[in-house]
């Protein structure tokens, strides 16, 4: 059983270190969008809608890869939520209770209905409705 969990940590460990070697996909659209919004987004999140459901998508990649794919994600949201938290000194988690995981279905969900925005943009409306609902933690 220890051996088992030791070959399935270090396999998933290989993909996900494989999934970070390769450059995140470029976008001119979601540079764009961020210049929009009045700031820059870099790191594996600042794509496309799109080409977050393609790196999440199953049916053009494997499990595993897909697994390392919504790590990923979910670490550039935990960066992009820690940055809010970090400059604003009236919010202490901006994000409430919602963990990256719920932040990143919510994007998943909003990037199906709008697949040519901006991944940091649909976060930076996530944001907006924490910052309205009072979600956040203060």
């Amino acid at each position: 059983m220890i051996i088992y969990r030791k070959i399935l940590l270090s396999c998933s460990f290989i993909t996900l270190l494989s999934a970070c070697a390769s450059n995140p996909p470029k976008s001119n659209q979601a540079n764009n969008q961020a210049t929009t919004n009045s700031y820059y987004a870099q790191g594996w999140g600042a794509t496309t809608c799109q080409q977050l459901s393609l790196d999440l998508s199953t049916q053009q990649l494997t499990t595993q890869q897909t697994t390392a794919n919504r790590y990923l994600y979910q670490a550039w949201i935990s960066g992009f939520v820690s940055g809010i938290n970090y400059t604003d000194i009236s919010v202490y988690d901006i994000s409430g209770d919602t963990s990256s995981e719920q932040t990143l279905n919510w994007i998943e969900e909003y990037c199906e209905g709008a697949p040519k925005d901006s991944v940091p943009n649909a976060l930076h409306q996530l944001v907006e409705d924490w910052q309205t609902t009072g979600k956040t933690n203060q």
